[in-house]
């Protein structure tokens, strides 16, 4: 129940905010999400409840697509099928972001990381906890829109739009400190950097 309730309170505050400017994909059918599951395993239950809510959306704001777009089932799995990208090996899907550039990603390796929002270049090192799960995440990021974005999609600022990273979802989801300071977690995101430039196995 809490799940939900996070996720469609949340997506109510960003439509009511941005109004038309909100694209929402139609939900995700029970052969979608069971195709995806075969590709990667049982999902995280607040990423399934967001996806048979609404498949991916995008917000259109006058800034980086990067900072508007939750991937839809589609493009998750287009990315896992590319075998080039590292991504693909090591268990952890697309939320958001640029392919060629740091994203955000959800755990979905059973193991201390599982259901957890990272943040990581798979071409690069510092992989490090975004989120305590997919809830909190898409939460903290609606907080961040709203906040740094007036109704018609313009930085509310002049100045250089603020990031949004750990410090912005660490203001409501309790459980990131903890996560952070958590060495079996840390040790899990170590390894990921030092696996992935070998493409050795990782568990």
């Amino acid at each position: 129940m809490i799940h939900e309730c996070l996720i469609d309170s949340s997506l109510n505050r960003l439509s009511a905010q941005f109004d038309r400017l909100v694209v929402v994909r139609p939900p995700a059918t029970a052969a979608e999400l069971a195709e995806l599951e075969g590709m990667v395993g049982t999902l995280p239950r607040d990423l399934t409840i967001f996806l048979s809510t609404c498949n991916g959306l995008r917000v259109d704001l006058s800034a980086t697509a990067s900072d508007q777009h939750i991937c839809c089932i589609h493009e998750i799995e287009r990315m896992l099928d590319t075998t080039a990208n590292p991504a693909a090996w090591v268990g952890v899907i697309p939320l958001r972001g640029l392919p060629e550039t740091a994203m955000d990603w959800l755990v979905v390796q059973r193991g201390p990381a599982y259901g957890r929002v990272i943040h990581w270049h798979p071409w690069s090192c510092g992989a490090s906890v975004l989120a305590s799960g997919f809830g909190p995440y898409f939460s903290a990021w609606v907080d961040y829109l709203i906040s740094h974005f007036d109704a018609r999609g313009r930085p509310r600022s002049k100045a250089r739009l603020v990031r949004f990273d750990a410090s912005l979802v660490a203001k409501t989801d309790e459980a990131l400190p903890g996560l952070q300071a958590d060495e079996e977690l840390q040790r899990w995101l170590r390894d990921l950097d030092l696996v992935v430039p070998s493409g050795a196995d990782f568990e």
